[in-house]
């Protein structure tokens, strides 16, 4: 199912519990998108960030479909107003940009602030991204240079002293 699918059939689920006012067994009123997620496997929350969704112009949701942009994001851009969302699909269409989270919360800042322009938008999306120096290593992949019966422990003092190693004789 679509994230686009989703959020509407949450949407429609949930005005129908709203429409009739259902309480739990002990007649306090139930918090309607807990209701509506319980019967889904989802939170609340995650109830009320799909529905949220609704509110994206429907390009920007398009792309959501297409994986183009995250789900995160996607919540994100639904605080924009529709102009300010044209401008972000306009940006993402034509530059073949990418929004980040931290992208994403900056427009929502600007926009918050009443400082979002056309520009702006441009001038966030087309922003560097920095490298963070992270590097990742799957053990499936070097899990061939180990004997079996070495535990993670061991592989990863042996990666430490090889690199030791090669930075004296650097």
């Amino acid at each position: 199912m679509l994230p686009s699918e989703k959020a509407y059939a949450y949407k429609m689920k949930m005005d129908a519990v709203k429409h009739q006012g259902i309480k739990d067994e002990n007649a306090a009123s139930v918090d309607s998108a807990d209701l509506v997620g319980q019967a889904a496997g989802d939170s609340g929350r995650t109830v009320q960030r799909y529905i949220r969704l609704t509110c994206l112009i429907p390009e920007l949701l398009k792309l959501l479909d297409e994986g183009k942009i995250n789900f995160t994001v996607g919540v994100s851009l639904t605080y924009l107003s529709e102009t300010e969302q044209i401008w972000v699909k306009d940006c993402i269409v034509s530059g073949a940009s990418s929004v980040t989270g931290s992208m994403a919360t900056k427009l929502k800042q600007y926009s918050d602030e009443g400082n979002l322009t056309e520009l702006a938008v441009q001038l966030i999306l087309n922003e560097k991204k920095t490298e963070t120096g992270k590097v990742t290593l799957t053990e499936k992949k070097i899990r061939k240079y180990f004997p079996k019966e070495y535990n993670r422990e061991q592989i990863e003092q042996v990666i430490y002293e090889l690199l030791d190693n090669w930075k004296k004789s650097q």
